[in-house]
């Protein structure tokens, strides 16, 4: 699993103006909510669960917002 700071995502944001908009990878995945996953550990959470299947590639599934 790939792991970046707070740090460097705030820095990465820092250089646009708070009103513009964000999307994540090719606005396949939707902003669910941030959630304290343990000590100094916080996880970015989306609508979608992205995984890697057993040759490499990458499976996204789709829940819909009642399962949240």
């Amino acid at each position: 699993m790939k792991k970046t700071t707070v740090k460097d995502l705030r820095d990465a944001l820092d250089v646009y103006p708070d009103d513009w908009q964000v999307i994540f990878g090719c606005e396949e995945l939707e902003f669910y909510r941030v959630k304290k996953r343990g000590d100094k550990l916080v996880q970015i959470e989306f609508n979608q669960t992205v995984s890697a299947t057993s040759d490499g590639k990458i499976h996204v599934e789709n829940h819909l917002v009642e399962d949240r």
